[in-house]
């Protein structure tokens, strides 16, 4: 068994919530956790077979679906959509694609990778932006994103979901997602007001660990240390608690702008919206 709809990111504006809003229609059957099938190598050398295997709780579900951000992180997973392309049939799949504005998209995803103990990225925000320009400012390229996937797919058979619109409105949203997957619109639901995965509960590996790393002798000596002392460092030494959104350099928010502003209003012209629906992401040209 085959899925028939995917939710294909973008990465940390919302999909978890959608998804979790979606598995509560009673014709829906989403895969409860993120397989990234397509885009992680490892996963995919499961083989196809595994993939279906995914899907065999569905029962008599009408619309059958998985979803991960990775599939629309062309920059880091570029194999993804050939992959996808290689075994399903494009006029058999629906996508749905949710969205937020791309600044808040960037200190979300920035939050989720420190929250993770990804050092790969700077513990200062605004220099993180500057050195891992594919990781945190490229992603959030929705044009870019979507673009590859309508050279294969009817724009009838994407569905543009806005974070903003979710969050003023989640019952109406969910409707028109409802009625995109041709299932029952007015079906009778407890839909929760639960914001899922929030970055305001999240604690961030601190410089610390980082710093310590590079003294001689201490893989050694942290190798010697039992488990529960191990996470006790991790919890109080390595991790500090987020109490706030990252703070913007102004200029680098001026230079992120300005990179994502043709991307952005082209993506807005796109879906109809106005090109000031992200305030933040038009002023500068």
């Amino acid at each position: 068994m085959k899925p028939n709809f995917l939710v294909i990111g973008a990465a940390k504006c919302g999909s978890t919530t959608i998804s979790s809003l979606l598995n509560s229609h009673p014709d829906i059957y989403l895969v409860p956790d993120e397989t990234a099938f397509f885009a992680e190598d490892e996963i995919y050398a499961q083989g196809i077979e595994w993939y279906e295997a995914l899907f065999s709780s569905a029962g008599n579900a009408q619309c059958i679906g998985e979803r991960s951000n990775h599939y629309t992180m062309k920059e880091y997973f570029p194999l993804a959509l050939n992959r996808l392309l290689t075994h399903m049939k494009p006029d058999n799949l629906k996508l749905i694609y949710i969205v937020r504005n791309p600044i808040e998209m960037i200190e979300s995803f920035w939050i989720e990778i420190r929250s993770h103990g990804g050092e790969e990225v700077h513990y200062d925000f605004n220099v993180a932006v500057r050195e891992n320009r594919n990781l945190l400012v490229d992603v959030a390229n929705y044009w870019c994103q979507i673009e590859l996937y309508r050279e294969h797919f009817a724009d009838d058979q994407i569905h543009i979901v806005f974070l903003e619109d979710l969050k003023a409105n989640q019952s109406q949203v969910m409707r028109e997602c409802y009625d995109f997957l041709g299932i029952d619109a007015e079906v009778a639901l407890a839909l929760p007001d639960t914001k899922l995965n929030p970055s305001a509960t999240k604690s961030l590996t601190n410089p610390t660990k980082s710093r310590l790393r590079n003294l001689k002798g201490y893989k050694t000596a942290v190798s010697l240390l039992p488990m529960p002392a191990r996470k006790f460092l991790t919890k109080h030494l390595f991790m500090t608690k987020l109490n706030s959104r990252p703070q913007w350099n102004a200029e680098v928010k001026t230079w992120v702008t300005q990179e994502l502003a043709q991307d952005t209003r082209c993506f807005l012209e796109y879906c109809g919206k106005p090109t000031d629906f992200w305030a933040s992401m038009t002023t500068a040209e």
